[in-house]
């Protein structure tokens, strides 16, 4: 094939420099134009991530065929080929030696639907138990009788990942998900899709910030559970220690071990971030934003909202009613 794949990037930040080392690269190639849209919805998990994370954890490129890209076998690299239901997935000849490579130097393989054939199409066969679709199972036990079938919707095995479709693929990138940024960001992604139900008030993007960066911490965790759950009415510091069963001293150490801030900043920057989704996202009245994210005194928060944000609130909010960009408003200051 000489036509060039169309290629849709995601989540890429503006200059590598600002690409953490974390970041994990995604590539996704679909058959054909039927499994776009399913493409689209798989992206929009790891975009929720970077949403939630506030970092570009994933780095995404949706492909609408495979067309022998230049391998490019970057750290934490996951390529995905997101098949059918209906036909089995064969490539032209001249792609297998440069599929064969890429099943070879990427980090991780996700095989969707018919792509299950793929890895016999370029002549390999690792032993992996793969999840086949129904439709494929007579046809694949008659061509490679020694083929592992996996008896669930969806499979691991190593770095051989693999789904029976499109929709059992959702439920895999939530797997990856939580094995790649933990349970904590996982769930969050979850409730935010609204894959998952959300058993308590959600936790806002800020605050999940935290979580990963204290590593799913229990004693920041819980603190922190507790201050998404009173932003209105913000608790003292010695009311969320006894909710965590701790000693104030032992939060406000943990908090400076494991996310290089006092608990209080850390409390400020929730809330500040949830006023700012308030302004961004519904019409709630700037003095009764203020009150929402438990700021009694108004100039309190009119002077910490343009510390963190680099903007006063009131402009915020015109910006939405006019349409206009917030003029690059910066990350706030106790996440800096």
């Amino acid at each position: 094939m000489t036509q060039q794949s169309q290629v849709t990037q995601i989540g890429r930040a503006d200059g590598d420099t600002l690409v953490p080392k974390q970041t994990r690269h995604f590539h996704i190639y679909s058959q054909g134009s039927l499994e776009t849209a399913s493409a689209h919805l798989l992206a929009s998990i790891l975009r929720a991530a970077n949403q939630i994370a506030e970092t570009p954890l994933y780095d995404v490129e949706l492909h609408d065929r495979f067309t022998r890209p230049t391998p490019d076998f970057r750290k934490f690299q996951t390529v995905v080929f997101l098949g059918g239901v209906d036909s089995r997935w064969r490539l032209d000849a001249n792609n297998r030696e440069t599929l064969r490579k890429i099943f070879i130097g990427a980090d991780r393989i996700v095989l969707v639907g018919s792509a299950a054939y793929l890895l016999r199409e370029v002549g390999m066969h690792d032993r992996s138990c793969l999840a086949i679709h129904p439709n494929f199972l007579a046809p694949m036990s008659e061509e490679f009788p020694d083929q592992q079938v996996a008896s669930a919707p969806t499979s691991v095995q190593g770095r051989i990942c693999s789904a029976i479709s499109g929709l059992a693929a959702q439920s895999l990138f939530m797997d990856l998900l939580r094995k790649d940024q933990g349970e904590h960001t996982a769930r969050a992604v979850g409730v935010h899709l609204g894959l998952e139900e959300a058993s308590t008030k959600p936790v806002n993007s800020a605050a999940w910030k935290y979580v990963q960066r204290s590593n799913g911490d229990r004693i920041v965790c819980n603190a922190l559970k507790a201050m998404n759950s009173h932003i209105e009415d913000p608790l003292p510091i010695d009311e969320i220690a006894r909710r965590v069963g701790t000693s104030v001293r032992q939060v406000q150490r943990r908090f400076k071990a494991k996310t290089d801030l006092s608990p209080q900043a850390v409390y400020r920057d929730i809330r500040l971030q949830y006023a700012q989704n308030l302004l961004s996202r519904s019409d709630m009245a700037v003095l009764d934003v203020a009150v929402a994210s438990g700021f009694q005194n108004y100039a309190t928060f009119v002077e910490n909202f343009k510390k963190a944000f680099g903007i006063s609130p009131t402009r915020m909010r015109k910006a939405r009613f006019f349409g206009a960009e917030t003029a690059n408003p910066r990350v706030s200051a106790a996440s800096r």
